[in-house]
Order: C-alpha cells, then sequence, then structure tokens
C-alpha cells in the first residue's frame, strides 16, 4: 500500500493493529530517503584557484638570509635613555590624570580595600562636616601613593568642593608608579 499524501501529512489507509506504528515511521522513512545521502566523497581543485593571494611573510618571526638560509638578526630600538614621566596638574580629573600617563608604563594595581580605606572613613571628612543625610560620590586617581586626580559629586555643590580638597590631599604608604583608580560612594 502506498502512503497518501495530503497537504501536509501523510495518511495510510488502515492497514489492523500495526497500522498506528506504520503511520508514525512512514514520514520519517519517506522524509529520510528524499534526502537521499550520497556516498561520493566532494572533489577538491587540486590546483590553487587563481584569485588566492601568496602567503604573507610578516608574520614570521625571522628573516631568512638569501645565500645561506639562516636567520638574519632583528636589530630591537634601544631605549632612549629614562622614559618619560607623566605630568600632572591640580584639579585633574581621574580621566585626565590616566590620560596623562605615558603608554610605557605597567599597570601595577594595588588592592581596592587599602585604596578605599580612607575615603569610607567618616573622619576623613570632618572639616566638611559630613550629615548622615549627606549623599556624595568620590572616585580618585593614585599614583606613587599621591591623589593625583579626583572627581566628586554631590547635590551639594559646597560639599562636594569641601571633599574634593580633602581627598586630594590623601597620602598611601602603598608607592607605586601606576595609577589606580578607586571609588566610593556614602
Amino acid at each position: 500500500m502506498m502512503p497518501v499524501m495530503t497537504k501536509d501529512r501523510f495518511t495510510l489507509p488502515a492497514l489492523g493493529p500495526t497500522s498506528s506504528l506504520l503511520r508514525k515511521c512512514v514520514p520519517f522513512v519517506v522524509f529520510a530517503c528524499g534526502c537521499g545521502a550520497s556516498t561520493t566523497e566532494p572533489e577538491y581543485p587540486t590546483e590553487p584557484a587563481p584569485r588566492e593571494e601568496a602567503a604573507d611573510p610578516s608574520w614570521e618571526t625571522e628573516e631568512r638570509n638569501s645565500r645561506n638560509d639562516e636567520p638574519v638578526p632583528r636589530v630591537q630600538p634601544e631605549p632612549s635613555g629614562e622614559r618619560k614621566k607623566p605630568v600632572f596638574t591640580e584639579g585633574m580629573t581621574v580621566d585626565e590624570a590616566i590620560a596623562a600617563v605615558p603608554e610605557d608604563y605597567e599597570y601595577i594595581g594595588l588592592d581596592q580595600d587599602v585604596l578605599a580605606k580612607p575615603l569610607v572613613d567618616i573622619e576623613t571628612y570632618k572639616e566638611c562636616k559630613v550629615k548622615p543625610s549627606d549623599k556624595f560620590k568620590v572616585r580618585i586617581a593614585v599614583w606613587d601613593g599621591k591623589v593625583v586626580g579626583a572627581n566628586v559629586t554631590s547635590q551639594n555643590n559646597a560639599l562636594a568642593k569641601c571633599i574634593d580638597e580633602v581627598v586630594r590631599k590623601l597620602e598611601y604608604k602603598d608607592r607605586v608608579e601606576a595609577i589606580n583608580t578607586v571609588e566610593y560612594s556614602f
């Protein structure tokens, strides 16, 4: 018996107790047979296509001497004396302080808890007369143990100015020639 295909399903005439099994299997069998799996292997071109470009030798780590195929040593540029020190000006923001550091300085991260310790202590801001209802956010950049950039935001401008002055005076025992940042909200 042939299955009859309607618009979106197969139907089989009644075949007895096995008809339900056939109804489930026939669509799969028809689908699998209809796809037709080919056993022949695909053909690959034996010659490179004419559009292919030559390999780029710039990725190689050593150049070869054409006479005797020995590696040619590469000349490394010599460092020109001491590296340039960053110049920090008074009143810099954190982003300006980060931008002032030359690229040849390596990042040496200090522990965020150590950097945040004076910011978390309410005694740090005692000269600003901070009240429990005051809200502010402080972000600082530290270089060689000194605050070189600060961003202070608060709805109270006088409070923000006072806190800015206070945090710029902070100094840390840990001194590294790298820029580190920390942020604290109160």
